[in-house]
C-alpha cells in the first residue's frame, strides 16, 4: 500500500478529479491527423488542414465538441476553416518550436481562450507571445480579437500550463541562456499579470540547436524538463522538478538523463502516468521510451530505476497522455501512434503497444502531439494510502460529468464519507473509459490526554498548567491571548485576569489530536486592614480593630490581649509595629500593618518656697517642658500656671500637699507633690517697772 499522513481537521476533503471534462477529446496533429476520442476506441479522421512537423494544440468544450486547433501560426475553427487574424500574419509560433502553442481557457470567462505561442531555439525575435480568441464571435465559430502580444523575448522552444492552488492559471516556460523558470500567473478573474515568478534552478540554457517539452505531473506538483541537444553543448537534458501550485516556484532538481554518450542525449518530450508514480521519457528522432518509478524518493533510486520499455523499430518522439489513462506516442512520419495502456505498472507491466492507434490514409504522425493545459485528463486517483483521526470524516468526492459510480460499500454516488479503517475501491464509467482505484484508510485513535491546574489560587500564587499524555506536540491557549508549546508550562504569578477557561490540544505521532479544558480560577487577595496608627502614654494601651478577612493573626502577641480576634488590646511598653494576616473564604491570605507609638510620661518637679510664717507669701513653683500644668491643694486650691503665687499672706490653713499635673504635646502626664508648712506666729508681751522716778532703775521684761 501507498503511505501517507494527512494534516488533520475535522472534515478531510480527497477529489478523485479536478472538475474533469473533455476540452482534450479532439486531437489535431501531424500532417492532416484528427483523432475523436469521444468515441470507444478512438475514431481517427485525416480531415485536419493542419500540416505541422512539431508543436500544436487543439481545444473542445467540456462537452467534447471541437472548438478550434493551432499549430502556433495559423488557427483554424471546427469547420476547418482558418481563422482571419487581425492585422494578417501569424498568431507568433513556428512549426519548427517542439512547443509551438498551447491553448487556455480564460478563468470565469467561459467562452475566451488564450493561445500562448514560441519560437524555435534559433529563430530570432520575439519568444512567448500570447493572443486571444472569443468564441462568440462568427457565429459561435470563435475569431481571434488580439494577436501576438508579447511577453517575453528571450523564451524558446517550450511553453506548458497548470492549474494553481486558488482557482488561477499558470503558464510555464524557460529563457534563453541562463537557468531562469518564468512562470506567469492568470488570476481566478481571468487577468495576465505579466510580471513571472522567476526561478533560477536546474539546467542552463545555452548550446546550438536545443528543443524539448516541459511536461507536469497529473497532480501538478512536478515538473518534467526535457531539452535535448544537437551539438556540442555539455549538461544535463532531463530534469525533475517540485512546483508550488500557491506561488508559481520550482525547486529540488533532480538531473534523470544528460549528454553524457549512452545517456538521454536528445531528449524531446515527457508523460507521467496517471498516479504519478511513473514518468517516461523519449527521444528526438530515437526509438526508445525510458520510465523513471519517481514514487522511490531517493534521486540516486530514481536514476537507478530507468528501463527502456519502448519495443520495436519506429521512432518514438512525443508523449501525451489521453482519456482511459493511456499514453500516446508520436513518431516524425508514423502512420500510427503508439499506446502505454498500462502506464501506472512498472517495466513491460505497462504493456506499451508499438502501432496501438492506426491513422487513416492521408495522415501521419509528426514530431508532435497537442499540447494541452494539465488537467484536461483526470483520472480516478484515490491517491496514497492515507489515515485519519477518530471522529473524523474522510470525503472521496468526484466532480466529473457523465461518469457512473460503484464504490465496494455499494454505493453509486459520486462520493462517499469515511470514518472506518478499511480498503475503499472505485470503479469509474465515463466517456466509454473504465476506470478504477483503491484507497486504503487507517482510523487511529485520537490521544488520551488530560488538562489539569493547581488552582484555585490567590492574586500573587504561580499558576501551574499540567498536561497529560505522551503525545508528541502540546498547545496551550488561554485568556489574555496566552499560548504556550510545553507539556506542563508555568504560566507566572497569578492575575485575576488569568482566571477563565484553558485549552490544551494535543497531537500524536499519528497527527491525531485531542483538546481538553481546564478552568482556572484566581481570587482576589482580601482587602485587609489592621486599622490606622496609633499613639499611648507610657503604661496606656489602645484597641486594635481588624477588617476585611474571616480569620485574623496579629504578631508581637505579647503585649496585645489576644492574637487571634479582631479586636485586641495592645499595651506595648515601646512602640511596637504589628503586623495582621487575614484569611478569607478562599483561603486566600493579605496583610496589613499598625504601628502603636509609645510616648514617654513628662517628669515633673513640685516646689514651694516653705516652711513659711503666718503672713509669709506662699509660692509654688513647677518643674518641667509641660505644655499645660495643673495645680491642686488645700481649700480646693487649683491653678494653670506652672509657678504660681498661691498667696501673700499666708495662713496657717493653707498648710499641707499641693500636687501638679502636667501634660506634655502627646497628652501624656507626670504627677509631682510638695508639702507646705506655715508656722503661727509667736505672742510676745513687754512690760517695765514703771513708773519709775528719775533716778530709778529702768527694766523692761518681754515674754512670749
Amino acid at each position: 500500500m501507498k503511505n501517507k499522513t494527512l494534516l488533520f481537521i475535522s472534515f478531510i476533503l480527497i477529489s478523485l478529479y479536478l472538475d474533469a471534462q473533455r476540452e482534450g477529446y479532439n486531437w489535431h496533429f501531424g500532417s492532416n491527423a484528427y483523432v475523436d476520442f469521444n468515441t470507444v476506441p478512438p475514431t481517427p479522421y485525416a480531415t485536419s488542414n493542419m500540416d505541422q512537423r512539431e508543436g500544436c494544440a487543439s481545444i473542445s468544450s467540456p462537452s467534447g465538441d471541437v472548438l478550434f486547433y493551432t499549430d502556433g501560426m495559423s488557427v483554424w475553427n471546427k469547420n476547418d476553416v482558418p481563422m482571419i487574424v487581425p492585422g494578417g500574419g501569424g498568431i507568433g509560433g513556428q512549426n519548427t518550436a517542439a512547443q509551438s502553442s498551447i491553448i487556455v481557457p480564460v478563468p470565469s470567462q467561459p467562452d475566451r481562450y488564450y493561445i500562448f505561442t514560441v519560437r524555435d531555439w534559433t529563430t530570432a525575435g520575439a519568444g512567448l507571445r500570447y493572443s486571444e480568441v472569443n468564441m462568440n464571435l462568427n457565429g459561435g465559430l470563435g475569431g481571434l480579437v488580439s494577436v501576438r502580444n508579447p511577453l517575453n523575448a528571450r523564451v524558446r522552444e517550450q511553453v506548458t500550463s497548470v492549474d494553481g492552488a486558488n482557482g488561477d492559471v499558470w503558464i510555464v516556460s524557460h529563457e534563453q541562456n541562463n537557468s531562469d523558470y518564468v512562470v506567469y500567473n492568470i488570476s481566478s478573474a481571468g487577468v495576465l499579470n505579466p510580471n513571472p515568478v522567476r526561478t533560477s534552478v536546474g539546467m542552463f540554457y545555452g548550446g546550438g540547436n536545443r528543443y524539448g517539452y516541459l511536461k507536469f505531473s497529473q497532480d501538478g506538483n512536478k515538473l518534467c524538463n526535457t531539452f535535448g541537444s544537437m551539438n556540442s553543448f555539455a549538461g544535463p537534458t532531463v530534469q525533475l522538478l517540485d512546483f508550488n501550485k500557491a506561488t508559481g516556484v520550482l525547486s529540488n532538481p533532480i538531473t534523470l538523463g544528460t549528454t553524457t554518450a549512452g545517456d538521454i542525449r536528445f531528449a524531446y518530450s515527457s508523460e507521467f502516468s496517471p498516479d504519478n508514480t511513473k514518468l517516461y521519457v523519449a527521444e528526438f528522432g530515437r526509438n526508445d521510451i525510458f520510465q523513471f518509478d519517481i514514487s522511490l524518493g531517493s534521486p540516486a533510486l530514481i536514476v537507478a530505476s530507468r528501463i527502456n520499455i519502448g519495443t520495436g523499430n519506429s521512432r518514438k518522439n512525443c508523449l501525451q497522455i489521453g482519456p482511459c489513462n493511456k499514453i500516446y506516442v508520436s513518431g516524425q512520419n508514423n502512420t500510427f501512434l503508439g499506446v502505454i495502456n498500462f502506464p501506472d505498472n512498472a517495466g513491460a507491466a505497462c504493456d506499451f503497444d508499438e502501432q496501438g492507434l492506426q491513422l487513416v490514409n492521408g495522415s501521419n504522425a509528426m514530431l508532435g502531439l497537442p499540447n494541452f493545459k494539465r488537467s484536461f485528463f483526470a483520472f480516478p486517483n484515490l491517491g496514497q494510502d492515507t489515515a485519519i483521526c477518530s471522529g473524523q470524516t474522510l470525503a472521496l468526492n468526484s466532480n466529473m460529468l457523465g461518469a457512473s459510480y460503484l464504490w465496494n460499500t455499494g454505493s453509486t454516488q459520486p462520493s462517499i464519507n469515511i470514518n472506518s479503517t478499511g480498503l475503499y475501491t472505485v470503479d469509474v464509467s465515463a466517456y466509454g473509459c473504465e476506470y478504477s482505484d483503491s484507497i486504503y484508510v487507517r482510523v487511529n485513535p485520537s490521544p488520551v490526554a488530560t488538562a489539569n491546574n493547581n488552582g484555585p489560587l490567590c492574586v500573587g500564587d504561580q499558576l501551574l498548567l499540567t498536561g497529560g499524555s505522551n503525545g508528541l506536540s502540546y498547545s496551550w491557549s488561554g485568556p489574555s491571548t496566552y499560548n504556550s508549546v510545553s507539556q506542563s508550562p508555568v504560566v507566572g504569578t497569578a492575575t485575576t485576569a488569568m482566571s477563565g477557561s484553558y485549552s490544551l490540544v494535543v497531537t500524536d505521532v499519528n497527527s491525531c489530536s485531542s483538546l481538553l479544558t481546564t478552568n482556572v480560577t484566581v481570587n482576589s487577595l482580601p482587602n485587609v486592614s489592621a486599622g490606622v496608627d496609633d499613639s499611648i502614654c507610657d503604661g496606656g494601651s489602645v484597641g486594635l480593630v481588624a477588617s476585611g478577612a474571616t480569620t485574623y493573626s496579629w504578631n508581637n502577641s505579647g503585649s496585645l490581649t489576644s492574637s487571634v480576634i479582631s479586636n485586641p488590646t495592645a499595651n506595648p511598653s515601646t512602640t511596637t509595629t504589628y503586623t495582621l494576616t487575614g484569611t478569607d473564604v478562599n483561603q486566600c491570605v493579605n496583610t496589613d500593618n499598625v504601628t502603636v507609638t509609645v510616648n514617654a510620661n513628662p517628669v515633673a518637679t513640685a516646689n514651694n518656697n516653705g516652711p513659711l510664717c503666718v503672713g509669709d507669701q506662699l509660692i509654688l513653683a513647677g518643674g518641667a517642658n509641660g505644655l499645660s500644668y495643673s495645680w491642686s491643694g488645700p481649700n480646693t486650691y487649683s491653678s494653670a500656671s506652672q509657678s504660681s503665687v498661691v498667696s501673700g499672706n499666708a495662713m496657717s490653713t493653707m498648710s499641707g500637699t499641693y500636687t501638679l499635673t502636667v501634660s506634655d504635646g502627646n497628652k501624656c502626664t507626670g504627677i509631682a507633690s510638695t508639702t507646705i508648712v506655715i508656722n503661727a506666729n509667736p505672742v510676745a508681751t513687754a512690760n517695765n517697772n514703771g513708773p519709775l522716778c528719775v533716778g530709778d532703775q529702768l527694766i523692761l521684761a518681754g515674754g512670749s
